[in-house]
C-alpha cells in the first residue's frame, strides 16, 4: 500500500479545495441525479439494468471520459469451471468503464459502482410509497438503491467528474469509474 505522504501531492490542499467547491456548488444536481437513477427500477437481470448502464455510459461520454461499453458474454462467463454463480437469470449484461488518462504517471484511482438492486418486496413494508419514488425529504433520498448502491455510485461519478474539472494532483494521473 502506498502512504500519501504530503510531499506524493503537493499541491494536496489546492485540489481538495477546488474538488470540495465543485460537490458544494454541485450538490443539488448531484442529489436530482441521484433521484432520478433511484427512481429508475433497476432490479437485478431486468431491462432497466441495461437501460441504466447505457445512460451512464452516455453520462460518462457526455463527461468527456474515454468510455468503454462491452457486452458481456454470458454464455462463456457462465460456462467457466471457476464461476463462482450468478443470484439472477440475465439475458444479457453490460460493462462501462469511464476513464480519464491523466497526464503523467503518478498512481491511478479505480473507483467501483453497481446498478443492480434487489426487488421492493412486499409493498405493504414500503408503507404506500413507491419503492421506486426517488423522493427527496430534506437531507434524504428515498427510494430502493439509494443507499445500496446508486448514493454510492453517483459519489464517486459526481468526484471524477470533480476531479477532472478541479485539474489538480489527480490530473496528472488515471482515474477510472467503473460500473
Amino acid at each position: 500500500m502506498i502512504e500519501l505522504a504530503s510531499s506524493t501531492f503537493p499541491d494536496r490542499d489546492t485540489w481538495r479545495a477546488r474538488l470540495l467547491n465543485y460537490v458544494d456548488e454541485h450538490a443539488t444536481q448531484i442529489v436530482t441525479d441521484l433521484a432520478g437513477l433511484v427512481r429508475m427500477p433497476s432490479v437485478s437481470g431486468s431491462s432497466s439494468e441495461i437501460e441504466i448502464q447505457h445512460l451512464l455510459s452516455d453520462r460518462m461520454v457526455n463527461m468527456d471520459l474515454d468510455v468503454d461499453t462491452w457486452q458481456i458474454p454470458l454464455d462463456e462467463t457462465l460456462a467457466e469451471l471457476d464461476f463462482p454463480g450468478v443470484e439472477v437469470d440475465r439475458a444479457e449484461a453490460w460493462g462501462v468503464v469511464g476513464r480519464v488518462a491523466g497526464r503523467g504517471n503518478g498512481p491511478s484511482l479505480m473507483l467501483n459502482a453497481h446498478v443492480d438492486v434487489v426487488p421492493p418486496g412486499d409493498l405493504l413494508a414500503w408503507a404506500g410509497a413507491d419503492p421506486f419514488s426517488g423522493r427527496v425529504t430534506g437531507n434524504k433520498v428515498d427510494g430502493r438503491g439509494a443507499c445500496d448502491m446508486k448514493a454510492g455510485l453517483v459519489a464517486p461519478l459526481s468526484s471524477v467528474r470533480g476531479i477532472y474539472r478541479a485539474q489538480g494532483a489527480f490530473a496528472t494521473s488515471p482515474v477510472a469509474m467503473r460500473i
